[in-house]
């Protein structure tokens, strides 16, 4: 036998030798994968949650600990390549609709984590047998037929024609709603851009954006320095986070402590003037 054909039948042997190898040593990890107790689930970790309750989202999800890491996995095939529990998190987004989005992944070795985000309340609309609570993209997260809410403004002048839980609110005028999350985002941009130093908040002085027409809508804050709301008329929107912004610097330089009178401040010209009723 030549020399070169010793050389080739060698390579093979060799080539077999360590295929074989690393296919025993895949089996060997694999076989450890699913037998030792560090990929038994021994905790279940939920992160994000503001309003909702750790506790529930365990107990909705029901991710028995004993289990094995990989058991849950499911879902879309993103879901399943990313090692997500899919159906998990359906599930979960299905009972919480103050859930906007979720995540249910393996920690590892042993843990697995839920990340949720909240959809944050940002105002609420008046129906004949209630109040629906939306977030800031329109979402019903609440249906109430008790007290409005004390602590999100009132969005007026807007005809729903649908409302569903979880589910985006139906307007028979989408520009009403449109205006009106317009304004109120605007206001929760001028509270981003506040001193360190500043402890007042627009969002929180704002109780009614109310839809006029097409280029006019009304805003009504609680200020300190009034005993009245102050009612701000404004037009176009092209400009609306700039407004905001001033609104917010001129309520905090105590502007309108000297306009008690009940009128309107019209801010929907190219100059600001209060206008008495």
């Amino acid at each position: 036998m030549k020399e070169e054909e010793k050389k080739t039948i060698f390579f093979k042997l060799s080539k077999g030798v360590l295929g074989m190898g690393a296919l025993l040593l895949c089996l060997f990890l694999l076989l450890l994968l699913f037998l030792l107790p560090a990929f038994r689930i021994q905790k279940v970790t939920v992160l994000g949650c503001r309003v909702l309750h750790e506790q529930e989202i365990v107990e909705t999800a029901d991710i028995q600990l004993g289990a094995h890491v990989l058991s849950n996995i499911s879902g879309s095939v993103s879901s399943i390549f990313s090692l997500r529990y899919g159906n998990i998190e359906n599930t979960l987004r299905e009972t919480f609709p103050f859930i906007e989005e979720v995540s249910v992944s393996i920690s590892f070795p042993s843990g697995v984590e839920i990340n949720v985000k909240e959809r944050m309340r940002i105002g609420y609309i008046k129906m004949s047998d209630g109040y629906a609570i939306i977030d800031r993209n329109g979402y019903i997260v609440l249906l109430s037929g008790e007290n409005p809410p004390a602590d999100v403004p009132l969005f007026s002048g807007i005809t729903i024609s649908s409302a569903v839980l979880s589910e985006k609110i139906e307007m028979e005028n989408e520009e009403q709603l449109d205006t009106c999350l317009a304004i109120l985002n605007a206001v929760l941009l001028s509270d981003q851009d506040k001193k360190e130093e500043d402890d007042f908040f627009l969002m929180s002085a704002v109780r009614d954006i109310r839809y006029v027409d097409k280029g006019t809508s009304m805003i009504s804050l609680s200020i300190p320095s009034r005993e009245d709301p102050l009612v701000v008329r404004l037009g176009s929107l092209d400009d609306i986070e700039k407004d905001m912004q001033w609104l917010r610097y001129a309520i905090l330089q105590n502007t309108f402590t000297d306009t008690n009178e009940k009128g309107v401040f019209d801010m929907s010209g190219e100059d600001y003037t209060f206008r008495k009723t």
